[in-house]
């Protein structure tokens, strides 16, 4: 690898893209795509993908700890200084305070801190740079930032910080800097380039991310990258995308129900079309491979959920209907996509959601609201909850795998993994009927007890874990929107699990909404 010196930018927008492109043509010519947070292919995966909420307004000087006012006030205010000099000064200074606050907000005391802390104080930063960056006259300031970030001189968290500041401000160089650092041999900076990537929806930015999965697809962290850019962002640029069909098409055929999971998750992204060859094509081989017992039916089931939602059609989980409709798509005889046809209506349903798989985790709220009368019967919140849990297990029929977490300030196993039978059904409600609602509703730690319990089953028997949570809450979670994210961003969190999620009541549901939709499952509010 090439130690590149580089010389003070005259900070017009020809010289920063003359040295961003040949730092790209050096980076491709002589590094290896390699396995991120890795050094050559080989290596664990990144840190998780970072959410700070974009909608969040800055907060305002004066709401800062006092002994900041004075000296952020100062140096914000040397942002627009005659004096280049004195402008990048001040900079240099907010970048090494706003990179140490960050770095003081990961620690367990900034999380005990009452009001703004470390995090506060970065973001208030961040948004001030931006402000700069996007004035006519910010110019100046994406050459400093672009300089510190290339410069191997610099501190590593001041570099990452200057690169993530190019990117959040959009800036035209932006790109074409991830793509320089992408392809660079500093581990944390290449970390920071593709986390970044898979948060800005652009052609040459997908195609970096699906050819990287392409060239690696045993790769846990590419897969993370692509799904995250899918879920947050939505569909992958055409040419990127149709990258990826041999390796989602290996993907979904996997016996480890989390990565073929993952196929149906990333597939979202394709184009329409490009998503129905996918899964058309797919649909027997797995159908084969779930008789023979090395597929999860939820991953057919899904498949078949897909086709329908894009279609308008239902023609169950039988591969040739699909097939045969699809070959009078593709000759001009039929439309793709038609939606005169209503969504079937399972016989197995608890409170609206139907048979979504048979290795299933219930997470039950048991707070103190769970008391309150549903509807004008003589049953409770909870009673129904129970009442349709037991019918749900009872025509899901022998042989399906399930435990229930129960949670209120704190949570439960109620019901260990086992296998439903003629005994389990009348056990469940036995079991279940014997507790009373009581306590807040921590819905935190009711999934983090089921994740828990399903990874530890999962290491004693494979078959038994599951692929689907179906949590039921009525009230205000503790855990708001940005705790679910982040649960589904961490790096231990196991892609491919579907979260389906029913709201009782009226009450607010960001933490539900967020669990359903950043994995691909489906949010219900049942009103009594």
């Amino acid at each position: 690898m090439f130690d590149l010196q580089f010389p003070t930018l005259t900070h017009t927008r020809t010289s920063r893209l003359l040295i961003l492109v040949v730092c790209l043509l050096i980076g491709m010519a002589h590094v290896t795509r390699a396995e991120p947070g890795s050094k050559g292919g080989e290596g664990k995966s990144f840190g998780p993908l970072s959410h700070r909420p974009t909608s969040e307004p800055a907060l305002e000087l004066m709401q800062l700890p006092k002994k900041w006012h004075r000296t952020l006030k100062r140096r914000i205010q040397g942002l627009n200084e005659e004096s280049e000099k004195g402008r990048r000064s001040s900079l240099s200074k907010l970048l090494g305070t706003m990179s140490h606050q960050e770095q003081l907000a990961k620690g367990k005391r900034a999380s005990q801190q009452k009001g703004p802390g470390p995090a506060d104080v970065a973001y208030y930063i961040e948004t001030q740079i931006i402000k700069e960056l996007q004035r006519a006259r910010g110019a100046w300031a994406v050459g400093a930032l672009v300089e510190t970030a290339l410069d191997e001189g610099e501190k590593e968290e001041e570099r990452v910080t200057a690169l993530n500041l190019v990117v959040k401000s959009k800036h035209q160089d932006g790109a074409t800097l991830l793509m320089v650092i992408a392809n660079r041999d500093n581990r944390a900076l290449r970390n920071a380039a593709l986390i970044a990537m898979a948060h800005w929806p652009r052609a040459e930015l997908d195609m970096h991310l699906c050819q990287g999965l392409a060239k690696n697809p045993t790769s846990r962290s590419w897969k993370k990258l692509v799904a995250h850019r899918v879920g947050s962002h939505g569909p992958l640029d055409p040419k990127a995308g149709a990258l990826l069909i041999p390796v989602l098409r290996q993907m979904v055929v996997s016996d480890d129900w989390k990565i073929a999971g993952q196929a149906l998750w990333i597939a979202k992204g394709l184009s329409k079309e490009r998503q129905v060859e996918f899964l058309v094509t797919s649909i027997a081989s797995v159908a084969e491979a779930v008789n023979a017992g090395t597929v999860r039916w939820r991953i057919l089931s899904d498949i078949g959920r897909e086709l329908r939602a894009i279609s308008g059609r239902s023609m169950g989980l039988d591969p040739r209907p699909w097939q045969a409709w699809y070959e009078r798509v593709k000759a001009g005889e039929m439309e793709l996509d038609i939606h005169d046809e209503d969504e079937p209506r399972s016989s197995v349903a608890f409170f609206g959601i139907g048979r979504v798989s048979d290795h299933v985790t219930f997470v039950i709220d048991g707070s103190g609201s769970m008391q309150a009368p549903w509807g004008t019967g003589s049953n409770t919140f909870y009673e129904e909850a129970v009442r349709q849990l037991v019918a749900y297990l009872g025509k899901m029929g022998e042989g399906t795998y399930f435990r229930v977490v129960l949670f209120a300030s704190d949570a439960k196993v109620m019901i260990p993994l086992q296998q439903v039978d003629e005994d389990t059904v009348e056990d469940v409600k036995k079991i279940m009927l014997k507790r009373s609602p009581q306590g807040g509703t921590a819905l935190g730690s009711g999934v983090e007890l089921a994740l828990e319990r399903n990874q530890r089953d999962e290491k004693k028997a494979k078959q038994g874990s599951s692929d689907a949570f179906i949590v039921l809450c009525d009230g205000v979670t503790m855990e708001g929107e940005d705790w679910a994210l982040n649960l589904i961003e961490r790096d231990d969190f196991p892609l491919g699990l579907r979260f389906h999620c029913v709201q009782l009541g009226r009450s607010p549901a960001g933490a539900m909404k967020a669990l359903a939709e950043g994995t691909g499952g489906k949010f219900v509010r049942v009103k009594p």
